[in-house]
């Protein structure tokens, strides 16, 4: 369900993220959380020597179906602790996986470890409030009489603000030189059917929101997301506009890359 829902929308920002990144010859790149395999899939086409890394099992078999025939490594691990050496990859893309993770700034100072000197990070967030789909799942909840939840966000000593600047912050905290960052804005081209699948099957924050209502309240839901859909959809789809923060940091070329992650290297 997640494929045919949301990993349409997050791959939104690949194109731009690896054209940024520039001719790849056959360096090591790493997808840092790849979920179905958007990121890995499209680097690997372009001539990189992609690890793939995820948490769940299913998210990797998944990307290894996305990527057949395409010379991939599958890792299994999950931030703020990958089981990789110090400065071994030329190039790291965490697309959408800081904003999910426990302990963002922790995170980004691990991708900023296994990366090596003079090479680039890319890192991509949802910024607040400011997606169609989000907006819509909160019209629908308002208008089944829900009374927003509060609290249940990080420790404000981990968390971040989810704009340019606070994705600059978590970058520059962890070591690294932002070279370009700004907004990344797009249409989201979906199906009300793969939309809904998305949804009902709790993916997302907009799919966690509606599983965490009782019955009535969800029907109640998806009669105000389906009538407000049906005024929006041209041929059958919807066109939600999207937008994410994003930013290109360099590791120093100064930087130490002798030192070695106390874990384990993970090969597979």
């Amino acid at each position: 369900m997640y494929r045919q829902s949301f990993a349409q929308l997050c791959a939104g920002t690949v194109e731009t993220v690896l054209a940024d990144l520039g001719s790849p010859g056959s360096g090591p790149f790493l997808d840092a959380g790849c979920g179905t395999g958007n990121v890995s899939r499209r680097a690997a086409e372009a001539g990189w020597s992609v690890t793939a890394v995820d948490a769940a099992e299913q998210m990797l078999a998944e990307a290894q179906t996305s990527c057949a025939g395409l010379p991939v490594r599958w890792v299994r691990g999950a931030l703020p602790r990958l089981g990789f050496a110090s400065g071994v990859f030329e190039a790291v893309v965490a697309n959408f996986v800081i904003n999910c993770v426990s302990d963002p700034r922790a995170a980004v100072r691990e991708l900023a470890r296994v990366v090596r000197p003079g090479g680039v990070v890319a890192l991509t967030v949802w910024v607040s409030g400011r997606t169609a789909q989000s907006a819509l799942m909160m019209e629908a909840l308002q208008a089944a009489k829900v009374v927003p939840e509060r609290g249940g966000g990080l420790p404000a000593g981990r968390d971040f603000e989810r704009t340019v600047p606070g994705l600059i912050g978590l970058t520059r905290q962890a070591g690294l030189e932002p070279v370009r960052s700004r907004e990344l804005a797009w249409d989201w081209v979906v199906s009300w059917e793969d939309w809904w699948t998305g949804i009902a099957g709790g993916v997302g924050s907009t799919g966690q929101a509606y599983l965490a209502q009782d019955p009535p309240t969800r029907e109640r839901v998806y009669r105000h997301l389906r009538s407000r859909v049906e005024e929006s959809e041209a041929d059958g789809m919807l066109r939600l506009p999207s937008v994410a923060a994003y930013v290109l940091a360099r590791s120093s070329p100064l930087r130490q890359s002798g030192r070695r992650h106390r874990g384990h290297r993970v090969d597979r």
